[in-house]
């Protein structure tokens, strides 16, 4: 991850969960202002606690962009995103992605 990430001149910090809803707790409390964007390595369940840490900020201003890298049983997910824009389910092709900035804004229900 390290040398495509450097490539794109991208600053990240490694950080791991500790326990369950530990990613909720991060994303709902935590200083997000210190970051532009989250790409979590992992399952759906993952990306859901992040988006629901995400909805229950008092700070609704602060909207980092959230990038995943399969590293679940299914990724589903992921997968669709993926498909959708015709991209090959690889962490090189996601990495090249986040890298480059490409987003795609999808909807929530509250």
């Amino acid at each position: 991850m390290k040398p495509i990430l450097s490539k794109f001149y991208l600053d990240f910090e490694d950080k791991e969960t500790e326990f369950a809803g530990y990613a909720k707790d991060f994303m709902m409390k935590g200083n997000l202002s210190l970051y532009t964007g989250v790409v979590t390595v992992s399952g759906d369940g993952l990306i859901h606690e992040v988006v629901n840490g995400l909805m229950l900020r008092a700070d609704k201003s602060i909207t980092p962009t959230i990038g995943c890298l399969p590293g679940g049983t299914s990724d589903g997910f992921i997968k669709s995103l993926l498909d959708d824009q015709g991209i090959g389910l690889s962490n090189e092709n996601i990495l090249y992605v986040v890298g480059m900035g490409n987003t795609k804004k999808i909807d929530l229900i509250q």
